[in-house]
């Protein structure tokens, strides 16, 4: 009975301090990339730290999925080690910490990004509008992820349940993101996998993936008996706040020419808190303080689950690196050729929906194929295409649970609303692959 009203007072101090452990780790990451005058172990240790911290905001099944990885992790470790071949502690600690740099340097972006005049204005109706509600949610949740998604989604819904009709193109419309967009976590999983991917290559290849997803969606939503387009409700998008991310794209890019050995992850997070900060202060300079220092305090804190997740995989990934590396000679080799390509591709996307989130099975993918040094744009490309396509069926899916959550659209409605759209957008994946083996072959 004494205890709880200390835990309670506890409990957001030390998701606060956490928040402060997030920002300092990503900087602590970028001015290391930059100058080298930061310890490298320091970002991993701050992860770490703030992991601990955030324990308690984790459900039941993202505390069991973090204790298989770290487990599977550590005893390959283990066993790698019983072998000959000891872990690397500086790698085994900021294994994935880039990611986890770009996931929150992105987040700031919200602050600049996200429109402030939606909520007030009438709701657009007609094709017109699911076109647009449609295009926007795809931009938009390609810079500031499922932030955009909910924002369209609450209005949608109006503060109850979303159906058919809107819960389809806003879930299409935000995991197509995933093909091709360098503020997305499938971007930077994609780039940490398959060292040596050219981001301007990997999102000229995805942005027509994004485009045909977005085609197709419309088109079926013509003929299907479920839509009512004339009727259609959509959202009041407002694309000149689409500035910023056109800014961060360029800025990223040049950078990128300038420095290629800078890591893209650390760029794309550098650049995002540098122009929320300036951004903010030339709009609101009464309030960019407040408004940064709250993000800091309220929002980082609730990245919780993707804490959990990547770091627990990257403990794996550098585990099963350091099994592979000393069974080498005992493993079946897998060159990335265009059947194991597209078998891998079908594969991952099934084991997406039935629960395994895609990140496990790159992690698993990316450190068996290492060995054989394999086309790291082609590897990418897979990488992405598995993400986009698995969770939009994945009934366990960030997205797919915040919808369930929130709105109470069911995992099982996911599966059969978009399976059709599934093995379209796998036959095109695949084709694209194809294409790409025979063009580079």
């Amino acid at each position: 009975m004494a205890t709880e009203p200390i835990h309670r007072v506890d409990e957001p101090r030390r998701y606060r301090v956490a928040g402060i452990l997030l920002l300092t780790m990503a900087l602590a990451a970028i001015i290391s990339a930059i100058t080298h005058k930061v310890p490298a172990w320091l970002p991993g240790i701050l992860a770490w730290s703030a992991l601990f911290l955030v324990l308690p905001r984790l459900v039941f099944a993202q505390r069991i999925q973090a204790t298989v990885l770290l487990s599977a992790g550590v005893a390959s470790l283990m066993l790698a080690w019983s072998r000959g071949t000891p872990p690397d502690s500086v790698s085994l600690l900021n294994s994935n910490n880039n990611l986890l740099v770009l996931l929150a340097g992105v987040s700031y972006l919200r602050l600049v990004t996200i429109p402030e005049t939606g909520n007030s204005e009438p709701l657009p109706h007609g094709r017109l509008a699911f076109i647009r509600t449609l295009l926007g949610t795809h931009l938009f949740s390609s810079v500031i992820n499922l932030s955009a998604l909910l924002i369209v989604a609450d209005r949608l819904s109006d503060g109850y349940r979303l159906d058919r009709e809107s819960a389809v193109p806003l879930a299409r419309a935000f995991s197509a993101a995933a093909f091709w967009s360098p503020f997305f976590a499938a971007m930077g999983v994609a780039l940490t996998y398959a060292p040596g991917a050219s981001l301007s290559r990997l999102v000229l290849q995805g942005l027509p993936l994004a485009c045909i997803a977005l085609v197709y969606t419309y088109i079926e939503s013509l003929k299907s008996d479920h839509y009512r387009l004339r009727n259609y409700a959509g959202y009041p998008v407002h694309f000149s706040a689409l500035w910023i991310p056109f800014v961060m794209v360029l800025g990223v890019l040049w950078i990128h020419h300038l420095r290629p050995e800078l890591s893209v992850l650390l760029v794309v997070a550098g650049l995002s808190l540098i122009l929320t900060v300036l951004t903010s202060l030339l709009r609101n300079p009464d309030t960019a303080i407040t408004a940064f220092r709250t993000h800091t305090l309220e929002s980082l804190p609730t990245m919780s689950g993707e804490l959990a997740l990547f770091l627990s995989a990257g403990v794996l990934s550098a585990g099963l690196g350091s099994l592979f590396h000393s069974v080498e000679n005992l493993l079946p080799v897998l060159t990335l050729t265009f059947p194991v390509a597209a078998g891998a591709l079908m594969v991952m996307v099934i084991l997406s929906i039935l629960g395994i989130h895609p990140v496990i099975s790159i992690t698993i993918l990316g450190a068996w194929l290492s060995p054989q040094k394999p086309d790291p744009d082609l590897l990418g490309t897979l990488f992405l295409c598995s993400w986009a396509i698995g969770v939009v069926a994945a009934p366990l899916s960030g997205m797919n649970l915040a919808l369930h959550g929130r709105y109470g659209v069911k995992g099982k409605n996911m599966i059969f609303w978009h399976y059709r759209y599934v093995l379209f957008m796998l036959l095109v994946a695949i084709t694209l692959i194809g294409w790409y083996t025979h063009v580079n072959n």
